[in-house]
């Protein structure tokens, strides 16, 4: 009788949630000496107290039937009991689907979600989960997103009935669907994608291919200096809800770690851009342009925030460095609502026809014709960038876990709208024509917050082309990062210990500083002839040094990555090695804490790639790398080690990258293994993100220390 008693629960908890919204707030007109009936008070609510959007009335006969439905099912129920080794269940799933599908109209009626909406938003404020504006904008916003999805997913009535046991269960093909990867019929590069060493850095420059990589801009066009910089909603430095008179920190003229992109900021760093090399081949723009104030963007504000970025890419790099092509692609935040992206057959969702054509209007002016259809279909492209190098731009928000819309995708679509299909018969025609391939997209799709079998999938494919593709460029996580991509399946085949590491992927730093970066860009440069990636170069400044009075942005080399890290090359291998190193503590001279423009590093290397990581000394990330620790957690070191060989949720987090120290290593560390400190703000904002639906902007990116990370 489970089945039963998990039904009754549903209709019953549903009665009586309704019921506990009716009874609580006057809007419904509690005082009534009568007893409650669910049609009789849903019909009084005329309107959303939010939206003010009049209310549907919900099916009186649909309401009617739940208790008519569930006396049918208990004795429909009792007489499959009574039968002896019955096989027959046709009568129970019918039962069931008699039951949930009054109940499911009712519980996803604009009345119901009306009623849920307007409570999210007293919990909100009552539990200070946000201020009382972002409150009263992100729940109307997102909490029908939610309901959507959840009514065509998990309260589907063949995915509950299936649940319970009554009908079959409805599961997907998406877990057991793999890519088809066409057979190789040429024999590979015999060094495909490894670095020339022979060619030391500065050597014939005029083989040097320079490539400008900037990333999350999130421009602000509501920043004001003066502001408030330290406000009680996410974002901060914007005229509500500070007051100018009585700050308690004022934002600068240059921006601020609480908040987003000043357009002074920008336009001082495409000043600065044409004075850091000899010459900028081509720029890769890896997503996010408007600003983190999801509970307010519009379709106009977003736009407003695209066109002006254009605009000001299209002054620099087009008129003033002689046509200069920019590939940009979509991120997570270039949409309403943000990270909403359904796939075209994803029925009852909202089209994103109108971002893709936006956008490709936008970028027509740096990208050929023939990417047209292709971005207004799928939102990403394929052109060549320059002789024999072809760069494919991915819509990666389909690999994104907090774009609900991928959940309600039809079963006979594991692949959204045949991106990775796609991209195989791209890099197959790349790998027939000989050319090399620069893979673009805004997250990249074994990042921890990419969906774990698409994730997979994509790795098997960067396997499998690994010897034509010649840089991975994304963004997201607006660390300065990268990733080491590995051949699983070859180390299956030859049944050796460890994979092969076999391509790379960067993760650009991003130009807003929130939250706690200052702002950055990067420079690769490649040879021309093989297209191999010789060095790379991050420019930074001091945001604090600048916003002083009379001041301004003094940008400087951060660090080059062959000189930082003592590496001979970039290869995979070289790039592995180095995490490998990541793993042994070092001891630390107290006068090299910090990196700073006088040259001084820290000592130990994987303090030292969090320092360039984060742009920002203060900013103590992870705990074992804090300054003044003792350098002795080694599950903070493996955790950071294993999120760079993309594990965690990553294809390679159940292999032994994510575990790659053993024997007398692990001893050594374990004795001063300290547990880590755990951050109940991180948990408790996770837990109110669910409930109000406003996480998507504000999710801990990069859990190293428990603590909560609110961008991306």
């Amino acid at each position: 009788m489970h089945e039963f008693c998990f039904l009754v629960c549903l209709v019953l908890s549903t009665v009586v949630t309704n019921s506990g919204h009716v009874q609580a707030f006057p809007v419904f007109n509690a005082n009534k000496n009568t007893v409650w009936k669910p049609t009789e008070h849903i019909s009084e609510l005329s309107q959303n107290p939010w939206t003010k959007l009049s209310l549907n009335i919900a099916d009186t006969e649909s309401v009617d039937y739940i208790p008519v439905s569930v006396a049918d099912f208990a004795i429909a129920e009792h007489n499959l009991n009574s039968i002896n080794n019955s096989t027959d269940n046709s009568i129970s799933c019918s039962m069931c689907k008699a039951v949930v599908k009054p109940l499911r109209k009712l519980m996803f009626s604009n009345s119901s979600q009306s009623l849920a909406l307007f409570t999210g938003v007293i919990l909100c404020k009552l539990f200070r989960i946000n201020s009382p504006n972002v409150c009263e904008h992100i729940v109307p916003i997102f909490g029908p997103w939610a309901f959507t999805v959840l009514s065509h997913t998990f309260f589907e009535v063949d995915h509950i009935c299936g649940l319970v046991g009554s009908c079959p269960k409805q599961n997907s093909n998406f877990d057991e669907w793999e890519v088809t990867l066409p057979a190789k019929h040429t024999e590979p590069d015999p060094d495909g994608n490894q670095v020339e060493t022979q060619q030391s850095d500065g050597e014939d420059e005029e083989d040097a291919m320079y490539v400008m990589h900037l990333s999350d801009w999130h421009h602000d066009p509501e920043y004001r200096e003066g502001y408030e910089a330290d406000c009680d909603e996410p974002l901060c430095c914007r005229v509500p809800p500070a007051n100018p008179t009585a700050v308690k920190r004022s934002a600068g003229k240059w921006g601020d770690f609480q908040c987003d992109s000043p357009r002074a900021l920008l336009m001082n760093m495409l000043e600065y851009i044409p004075t850091v090399v000899p010459r900028v081949d081509l720029v890769v723009m890896t997503g996010d342009q408007p600003p983190h104030d999801i509970w307010l963007e519009t379709v106009d504000s977003m736009l407003n925030v695209t066109r002006i970025t254009a605009r000001d890419l299209g002054g620099t790099f087009y008129n003033h460095l002689n046509h200069i092509k920019v590939f940009p692609t979509i991120g997570n935040h270039d949409a309403i609502p943000a990270n909403s992206f359904p796939t075209s057959r994803t029925q009852d969702a909202p089209s994103s026809q109108w971002v893709y054509d936006e956008l490709a209007e936008q970028w027509s002016v740096w990208l050929p014709n023939t990417t047209t259809e292709s971005l207004r279909t799928r939102g990403g492209y394929s052109a060549i960038a320059s002789p024999g190098l072809k760069i494919i731009s991915l819509n990666t928000n389909f690999f994104y876990r907090l774009n609900w819309w991928m959940l309600m995708r039809p079963r006979d679509e594991p692949d959204p709208e045949g991106t990775l299909g796609w991209l195989v018969n791209e890099l197959q025609q790349a790998e027939n024509d000989g050319d090399k391939v620069f893979i673009i997209g805004h997250m990249s799709p074994i990042h921890l917050d990419a969906d774990h079998v698409l994730g997979m999938q994509f790795a098997r494919v960067v396997a499998r082309y690994h010897d034509i593709i010649a840089g991975q460029f994304y963004g997201h996580s607006h660390f300065d990062e990268f990733q080491i991509f590995y051949d699983v399946e070859k180390q299956r085949r030859d049944n050796s210990p460890n994979p092969d590491p076999i391509n790379m992927a960067y993760l650009g730093p991003s130009v807003t500083p929130f939250t706690k970066l200052n702002p950055a860009f990067r420079v690769y440069k490649y040879s021309r002839k093989t297209h191999r990636l010789l060095n790379h170069y991050t420019y930074s400044f001091d945001l604090e040094e600048a916003n002083k009075p009379g001041n301004e942005p003094q940008w400087y080399l951060l660090y080059d990555a062959k000189t930082a890290y003592g590496l001979k090359d970039l290869n995979p291998t070289t790039w592995h090695d180095l995490t490998t190193d990541f793993l042994v503590p070092r001891n630390v001279i107290p006068d090299q804490q910090t990196f700073s423009t006088d040259g001084s590093q820290p000592t130990d290397p994987l303090h030292k790639y969090a320092t360039f990581s984060t742009r920002n000394p203060a900013y103590h990330f992870p705990n074992c790398i804090k300054k003044g620790s003792s350098f002795g957690e080694a599950s903070c070191r493996k955790r950071a080690v294993c999120q760079l060989r993309g594990g965690k949720s990553g294809p390679y987090g159940g292999s032994d990258l994510c575990d790659p120290i053993s024997g007398k290593a692990v001893d050594a560390l374990r004795k001063t293994d300290a547990p880590l400190r755990k951050h109940s703000e991180g948990a408790a904002l996770r837990i109110a993100g669910i409930l109000v639906g406003w996480h998507g902007a504000f999710e801990d990116q990069n859990d190293q220390d428990g603590e909560a990370v609110c961008r991306s």
